[in-house]
């Protein structure tokens, strides 16, 4: 296991404990190697790759891999180009395999994608031939029916920082109700590259407070951004809710506004 070849269990044993936002601050200076870190601590783990990418990513691209059970039916595999920038916060989205209702939408959190009625919106190029020649362009609310009829989550919950504020904000409330189960599972893979895998466990019921039963987290060994989710109805992992790959990451490519024109 990387960071534990010259450690034995005794050396693990004698590791000072200490708080997780503690361990967060404190891991790199100290030079704590991250599979310690996540060994003993995933909820550090988590804590310093939300620093981290708050900190050190201001945009990426990627090949999007997302599976989702909507209005109780799994859906196909999509394949979606993204991009992705934090300040503004802006996304678009360019489909490649198996389109919905759309084949491209752009959101940016700014006032352009605000209607009169105070609604964040995005913009949308529908999927379909016809569609696109009737309507080349549409605007749609992000929190609409016909978004929630197409994902699980809004497209300002989509990346690497919403997606770990979604992960802390579950973890923090199932805490507070003494039904957190959080565990660190071991190393993956996820396109080719080493992660740390964290597991959790909450008592999930449909329409309940927690939005999964069982959550599979790959951390990028290098990154420290979460490039797999998997999210389950059951603590057996066979009830699949959702599943989020991201392969083909480029970090900090510098995009500019012309790259979420839609």
């Amino acid at each position: 296991m990387v960071g534990l070849l010259n450690l034995s269990a005794g050396d693990l044993d004698q590791l000072p404990v200490r708080p997780p936002v503690v361990l967060a601050a404190e891991a790199s200076a100290a030079k704590v190697p991250l599979a310690v870190l996540a060994q003993r601590d995933p909820m550090a783990l988590i804590r310093l790759a939300q620093e981290r990418v708050n900190r050190e990513v201001r945009d990426y691209s990627a090949i999007f891999l997302k599976q989702e059970e909507i209005a109780g039916k799994l859906g196909p595999l999509q394949r979606i180009d993204i991009r992705f920038r934090s300040d503004p916060v802006s996304v678009k989205m360019h489909w490649l395999e198996n389109a919905d209702q759309a084949r491209k939408v752009v959101y940016q959190s700014t006032p352009k994608f605000v209607d009169p009625q105070g609604r964040k919106v995005a913009r949308i190029e529908p999927a379909g031939f016809v569609a696109r020649a009737l309507f080349p362009e549409v605007t749609r609310p992000i929190s609409g029916p016909d978004a929630r009829a197409a994902s699980r989550r809004t497209i300002d919950e989509f990346g690497f920082k919403a997606t770990l504020d979604l992960f802390e904000k579950y973890n923090s409330l199932a805490l507070k109700k003494g039904a957190l189960d959080l565990r660190y599972t071991g190393e993956g893979r996820v396109d080719g590259r080493p992660t740390f895998v964290v597991e959790r466990y909450l008592p999930y019921t449909p329409g309940g407070a927690f939005p999964d039963a069982r959550l599979i987290v790959h951390f990028d060994q290098e990154w420290l951004v979460p490039t797999a989710v998997y999210s389950y109805a059951d603590a057996e992992g066979t009830k699949l809710l959702g599943s989020y790959v991201f392969i083909n990451v480029r970090l900090n490519v510098g995009l500019s506004d012309a790259d979420f024109d839609l």
